[in-house]
């Protein structure tokens, strides 16, 4: 697996290019009683631009994270999910899974979203 420490994250971001799966943290994400406000995703699209689609266990889409600046940084290849569906609703406790598109990429992961 991979590590999601500081130094990843703050200083070698061309360790994020070999990212092959979506790494998310905090996780658990309690949605009820956290500290980051967002779960954190990295998707390993370092320097280019990707959307981040979000499923249920049903394979239903719940949300899709296009939003430049303040759900997608392209420059770290980091998405932020607060975890509410397309309609601005938290969304149930369950696992989750995500799926980061970038050109020529496509990489997956999943989350576990609980509320207490």
């Amino acid at each position: 697996g991979y590590s999601t420490t500081n130094s990843i994250i703050t200083g070698d971001l061309p360790l994020l290019s070999g990212v092959n799966k979506v790494v998310c943290y905090p996780v658990p994400f309690n949605l009820r009683n956290n500290t980051y406000g967002k779960i954190n995703i990295l998707t390993g699209s370092v320097n280019a631009s990707f959307t981040v689609s979000i499923y249920n266990l049903s394979g239903q889409k719940v949300r899709d994270l296009t939003q430049q600046g303040t759900e997608i940084d392209t420059t770290t290849g980091m998405a932020y999910w607060d975890g509410k569906n397309a309609s601005g609703e938290e969304v149930a406790s369950g696992i989750y899974y995500l799926c980061a598109v970038s050109p020529g990429r496509s990489v997956k992961g999943k989350v576990l979203i609980i509320k207490k």
